[in-house]
């Protein structure tokens, strides 16, 4: 196998030893954003060959990739690859805007290549948990849900200076609502794509950025026939991280807590009950799995690139609506 990576930044760092983790022998190729950027020896000592140019790598056929760059890179970086049928995980957003989507959207409709787009947290065991409660119908009506998330940005990579980061940077496609569009992914999985997104966008704290650094997003949906509202809360710089998704029914409410991988279920009346992940589950899992998902061979990744192209639509709306103070309608 020859798979290839674009970008050298932490999350293609972790692809890069997840790829050789799970396929000892493949040959890995790195795509560097800029000539000569600083790769640790311990991932360079994983890589076979290192270009600065795309089309270079893809002289010699692929069999997989990864596309790990700045959001503004993706969309052309990731029609390169699928023309040529190559396999390919799309880090999330995926894209700068859904303007430019059109020819990878083409080229999905035709099957040329499985593409999935990085949003990881879908393959968290108690995410998963989450979803078979709700389509169980644990809570009855869904009647509203609350996502939140708050990490600080200089403690998300150690050893690096935020400031020159890509979250720090509006040109490569940072702030909240991007970087942290995870949860935009999820409500939608939930819920489905919404009807009408409300949001506030600023930035409110003393990190050096030129980036939004909060996000408040209300959306709505329709939902088994019935309007449900969720409201999303994004920040980077929350000193003490949290991570939850909380869902109110008529008979009852769901607790999604990521920091402590713990599923709680509160029945009206009766006592709660949790469920956690698998024993010795760590948060890589989610990455090995998108891998392996994606060369399953079954073609249908569990977040394709519409689901991707979905949750852009949602970012888009919550710009705008923030941009324009008004509410944005999706059709």
């Amino acid at each position: 196998m020859r798979a290839i990576v674009t970008g050298t930044g932490s999350i293609a760092k972790r692809h890069l030893r997840n790829l050789r983790q799970l396929f000892p022998d493949a040959r890995l190729v790195v795509v560097e954003r800029l000539a000569g950027a600083v790769i640790p020896p311990e991932i360079d000592a994983l890589v076979a060959e290192r270009y600065s140019d795309l089309n270079a790598a893809l002289e010699t056929p692929a069999d997989l990739a990864v596309v790990a760059t700045p959001a503004p890179y993706h969309v052309q970086q990731a029609i390169a690859l699928t023309q040529r049928g190559i396999p390919t995980l799309i880090e999330k957003p995926l894209g700068a805007d859904t303007a430019e989507c059109a020819p990878l959207l083409a080229i999905d409709a035709a099957g040329k290549a499985p593409m999935l787009v990085g949003y990881c947290l879908r393959y968290h065991p108690v995410f998963q948990a989450l979803e078979k409660a709700l389509a169980d119908k644990v809570i009855g009506r869904v009647y509203n849900l609350r996502a939140e998330v708050g990490q600080y940005l200089p403690n998300w990579r150690p050893g690096t200076d935020y400031r020159f980061g890509v979250s720090a940077q509006k040109i490569l496609g940072g702030g909240a609502l991007m970087e942290l569009s995870h949860e935009l992914d999820l409500v939608r999985a939930l819920l489905g794509t919404p009807h009408a997104v409300t949001a506030v966008l600023a930035r409110i704290s003393e990190l050096e950025t030129d980036v939004d650094d909060v996000a408040e997003i209300i959306t709505r949906h329709r939902y088994h026939g019935q309007e449900v509202v969720a409201s999303v809360h994004l920040d980077l710089y929350r000193r003490v991280p949290r991570r939850f998704i909380y869902i109110d029914g008529d008979t009852g409410s769901l607790e999604l807590d990521f920091v402590q991988a713990k599923l709680t279920h509160r029945p009206l009346g009766g006592e709660p009950s949790s469920v956690g992940a698998p024993d010795g589950f760590a948060i890589n899992e989610v990455y090995l799995d998108e891998l392996r998902d994606l060369t399953a061979g079954h073609g249908k990744p569990r977040v394709g690139l519409r689901d991707g192209f979905e949750t852009m639509r949602i970012v888009e709306a919550a710009a705008t609506s923030a941009r324009e103070e008004r509410t944005v309608r999706l059709g």
